[in-house]
């Protein structure tokens, strides 16, 4: 809710949270998602070694 307790608007939000997907090479939640989820399987399996 922009101007609500002079936070940031919706639209910085989106922003924001676009360009973060941009950096990880994801083009949504799901994709940032899977992306952790492949990383922490990949990092356990480092560990069991």
């Amino acid at each position: 809710m922009p101007g609500a307790g002079g936070g940031i608007g919706d639209k910085t939000v989106r922003n924001h949270v676009s360009a973060i997907f941009g950096k990880l090479g994801v083009a949504d939640r799901a994709g940032a998602a899977e992306l952790v989820r492949l990383r922490t399987d990949q990092d356990s399996s480092s560990a069991a070694r």
